[in-house]
């Protein structure tokens, strides 16, 4: 697959920058780049002072950067995780020189139209699901190892997947008799579970969200990052979390404070408070 055929739409793009406040001197941070789409329109708001940083773990990410932005004396992109923030502003001596955060969490399309990387149940592939696909546990390996009482916990935690118990104790049955190595035997796994399905979505929709999340420690590392912002921001900046809605239902809101980072949820039913919460368990 060519990992540079995709061009990266930003959804509520006006939103996002009006969130974070450009200013035409300023440094900012793009902490899920992506196909690097935010990160164009952040550098056309910036003038020869300004500076933009960007990180990712996806390795096809990385290697999916145009000659336009690599060659931006502006731009910097990093692979690695966001809780990377403090090292790589204490290594460019930015500490306090901030002035605002991207972060727009979740699985990207092209990660999705990949089935190499095991992500959807609409092709089946090896269950991977790891956003850094060079290391780490596989999603089929965890399945593969962990306990009956661990699978259904995250799969409640990270999915609210009400059938977690039955679906937990499929996996552990099925899998003493034969591997599950492929999304296309999860799915069907799942399928033949659930009692019944929700409307306009797939049995398996919610458990495959749960795993992801789960493998790639993505709310544990939020957390993380999100600590870090009050170190890193530049004194009077604003922070307010904005309506960053990615369906009709989905939306992130928090109180107004001092600085800004903009935040925009993957479809779910966490707000920021909640999320939060559970950052905090």
């Amino acid at each position: 697959m060519n990992i540079k055929q995709y061009e990266h739409r930003p959804v509520l793009l006006n939103e996002v920058l009006q969130g974070l406040n450009i200013r035409t001197d300023g440094c900012y941070f793009d902490c899920t780049f992506g196909r690097g789409g935010h990160c164009r329109s952040i550098l056309e708001r910036l003038d020869e002072k300004g500076r933009l940083f960007a990180i990712d773990k996806d390795p096809d990410a990385i290697r999916s950067v145009s000659d336009d932005l690599s060659s931006d004396k502006r731009f910097r992109l990093i692979q690695g995780s966001f809780t990377m923030l403090s090292k790589i502003v204490e290594k460019n001596n930015l500490q306090h020189g901030i002035h605002g955060i991207l972060f727009d969490l979740g699985v990207s399309s092209p990660q999705l139209d990949n089935p190499e990387r095991g992500f959807s149940f609409r092709q089946d592939s090896y269950l991977d699901m790891r956003m850094d696909n060079s290391a780490g546990l596989t999603a089929a390996e965890w399945i593969m190892t962990a306990d009956e009482p661990e699978i259904a916990r995250v799969l409640s935690q990270y999915g609210e997947e009400r059938f977690s118990k039955k679906i937990a104790r499929a996996i552990v049955t099925t899998r003493s008799m034969q591997k599950i190595s492929t999304t296309r035997q999860l799915a069907d796994l799942i399928t033949a579970t659930i009692p019944f399905r929700e409307k306009n979505k797939h049995p398996a929709t919610r458990t495959f969200q749960a795993i992801r999340i789960f493998i790639n420690r993505e709310l544990e590392e939020l957390g993380q990052a999100l600590n870090q912002t009050i170190d890193i921001l530049a004194e009077g900046g604003r922070r307010r979390g904005m309506p960053c809605p990615v369906s009709a239902t989905d939306r992130v809101t928090a109180s107004p404070s001092t600085f800004v980072v903009t935040v925009m949820l993957p479809p779910g039913r966490l707000n920021l408070t909640a999320l939060w919460t559970r950052l905090m368990m």
